[in-house]
């Protein structure tokens, strides 16, 4: 009997041990200055302490569709290659110039093009050569942790390691005191939730249309 009653303590211990080692559920509301959801803010949590994360090879996809980047801002963990895929019935030609991560490239309707891994946490700005008012960002993150607030302004990410982490929410279109808002938090085991708001406006995301009404051709 108490052989028993010592292997249902030690079953006892070590399911509190596996819940504080899965970590928590971290729950985000991102608002503006005045209090209103904030919808497409990235949140991503980096590691303080040095823990071993698996990585997320979750395939990043971004599209040309109606003359546009199709979502405006993608995130995804660096290291992984980006698909661009080409819903349009027109050629477009996608480039970044600045930093260490150019790329140019002609896509032609239809056509997807996998371009190369982008090894370190950055910020690409895209644009397109044939349709100069199509705009679009993607942020490499150095953890495997990110997401974007849906039309709530909510997010929730899901970190199964335990320790201190810096949240961090970020926007192109951001207007603070620095490019990104971080937060330090600790993850136990015990899920978290925290009501971020920023203290100036967002700029305006600029027109991705275009302004003149002259059409390209989509035989270009």
């Amino acid at each position: 009997m108490f052989t028993n009653l010592l292997k249902k303590v030690l079953l006892i211990s070590a399911c509190i041990t596996s819940s504080t080692i899965n970590g928590a559920d971290l729950q985000v509301t991102v608002l503006s200055h005045k209090g209103n959801p904030l919808a497409n803010m990235v949140v991503y949590a980096l590691p303080l302490e040095g823990q071993q994360l698996a990585k997320n090879t979750d395939k990043l996809v971004i599209a040309q569709e109606n003359k546009t980047f199709a979502p405006y801002i993608s995130v995804a963990q660096s290291g992984n290659s980006i698909l661009f895929s080409n819903k349009d019935d027109i050629t477009h030609h996608i480039y970044s110039v600045l930093g260490e991560n150019k790329f140019d490239f002609v896509i032609r309707s239809g056509k997807q093009v996998r371009q190369k891994i982008v090894p370190s946490a950055a910020e690409i700005i895209m644009g397109c050569n044939i349709h100069d008012w199509m705009s679009g960002y993607y942020l490499a993150v150095d953890t495997p942790f990110f997401t974007k607030t849906d039309s709530t302004g909510n997010a929730e990410l899901k970190i199964d390691q335990p320790g201190k982490y810096s949240l961090i929410i970020w926007h192109p279109q951001m207007q603070e005191q620095s490019d990104k808002i971080s937060r330090e938090i600790t993850v136990t085991g015990s899920n978290i939730s925290l009501s971020i708001a920023l203290d100036n406006v967002m700029a305006q995301i600029p027109d991705q249309k275009n302004s003149d009404g002259f059409d390209y051709l989509s035989t270009y």
